[in-house]
């Protein structure tokens, strides 16, 4: 019987994961967020010389958050007290929180494929559901193309370039009226950053929803998909997001994986046009918020950039989705002034975090980056299609956690994509 041998499998497997003593595993390692308000070069060569990971910069470089083995707990936290910065432990065994997620994610890629047995034709090649799990890029494309070939002519894909290591950059397009269609559309992305693993599941839940909701007559999708055109990109930064499931050391990177000396990747979401090099950038290529040597540096946001000039005319809205904070950032994020359409844009947004709300309870806090207790951030995508591209409503949504979490908050469960 093929369930029992997956089964079978996917249990050993699972079992001697869990086993596993290799120290890119982080069994043991301690998470502290760091309270200090001035860049400290003694703290980023005190985690140096603790052997440490820095999981997390704020805008000013200052950091906030890092992962520590536990033979250098006591060193560490000897030399936090000589500097008079406080801390607080938001995790004693970092590798457990990751395998923990791996596991939960190992178990419904187990469920995903009995489901794809169970339901798939003999005639058909199998494609997983990749809804219910945190899946791989190539899954996620196979997936997107299997979604345009069985959406009776809703949907197609388009690849508009591929990343630094040669991944394809695809996307779903999903329109009523086919490739003739003038309707203003609706563009969605996630996984700019790689860690956010959240994200893009919850993309692909949209476009589940949204595509078998109009196959079966539901009267919400088709009236939406009636009025505008949809087209999602998924995994706007591939290299890095397959980077994050490579070992649990990796788990938490954030950038792309272009090299730049003895140091890999920028920050996408510092490397938009505009404002480029502003606030909340480094032009230190070992910093997670580093914004590459010049704007577009990294061919991911430039093919994506280059795609969205070509939608200029037609686009209506923008939404960039990131974990994590339970927040509806509004533009513009790279200061603090209010734009003179607040207003207006402030009631749109409002009204999704409303939304939100109506559906599962949480209260998203709502405005700029800098005026809901993050920081001002130069170079990100959304500011780029408002202030280049002229699009009145870009927004950016944090999804996950609230805000702060710590290191856990880039961790999640299958079942918090829904």
């Amino acid at each position: 019987n093929m369930k029992l041998i997956l089964i079978a499998l996917v249990s050993t497997l699972i079992i001697s994961l869990s086993g596993a003593a290799h120290k890119d595993n982080l069994k043991g390692w301690i998470s502290y967020q760091l309270k200090q308000n001035i860049v400290d070069l003694f703290i980023k060569d005190l985690v140096d010389r603790c052997e440490g990971i820095v999981v997390e910069e704020n805008g000013r470089g200052v950091i906030e958050q890092v992962a520590i083995p536990p033979e250098h707990k006591k060193k560490f936290e000897t030399g936090l007290r000589h500097r008079r910065v406080e801390f607080t432990i938001t995790s004693v065994d970092v590798g457990g929180d990751i395998n923990n997620e791996r596991l939960n994610n190992d178990e419904a890629t187990l469920m995903a494929d009995l489901k794809t047995i169970e339901y798939s034709s003999d005639s058909a090649a199998p494609v997983r559901d990749v809804t219910t799990y945190f899946a791989k890029h190539n899954e996620i494309n196979t997936w997107l193309t299997s979604v345009a070939a069985n959406s009776n002519g809703l949907c197609s894909t388009q690849d508009i370039g591929t990343s630094y290591q040669r991944r394809s950059l695809r996307i779903l397009k999903c329109s009523t009226n086919g490739k003739s269609s003038s309707k203003k559309i609706v563009f969605l992305d996630s996984a700019i950053h790689a860690r956010e693993h959240l994200a893009p599941a919850s993309l692909l839940y949209i476009i589940k929803t949204m595509v078998d909701g109009y196959k079966s007559g539901n009267s919400a999708a088709k009236n939406i998909l009636n009025k505008y055109d949809f087209q999602f990109f998924p995994v706007v930064n591939p290299d890095g997001y397959d980077y994050t499931f490579s070992s649990n050391r990796n788990r938490f990177w954030r950038k792309t994986r272009q090299p730049y000396g003895r140091n890999y990747g920028a920050d996408p979401n510092r490397n938009f046009a505009n404002n480029f090099g502003g606030p909340s950038t480094s032009r230190n290529p070992s910093s997670d918020i580093y914004c590459g040597p010049r704007a577009f540096s990294e061919p991911e946001t430039l093919a994506m950039s280059r795609y969205l000039t070509t939608l200029r005319s037609r686009l209506a809205l923008y939404i960039s989705f990131h974990t994590y904070g339970q927040l509806w950032l509004t533009p513009p994020g790279f200061t603090r002034r209010l734009p003179s359409d607040y207003n207006e844009i402030m009631r749109v947004a409002k009204a999704g975090a409303s939304a939100l709300r109506n559906v599962n309870g949480n209260n998203w806090r709502v405005g700029q980056p800098a005026n809901v207790g993050l920081y001002e951030a130069a170079g990100g995508s959304y500011d780029w299609v408002r202030e280049v591209l002229g699009i009145k409503y870009s927004y950016t949504l944090e999804l996950g956690r609230k805000w702060p979490a710590g290191m856990n908050g880039f961790l999640a469960t299958p079942q918090e994509i829904a």
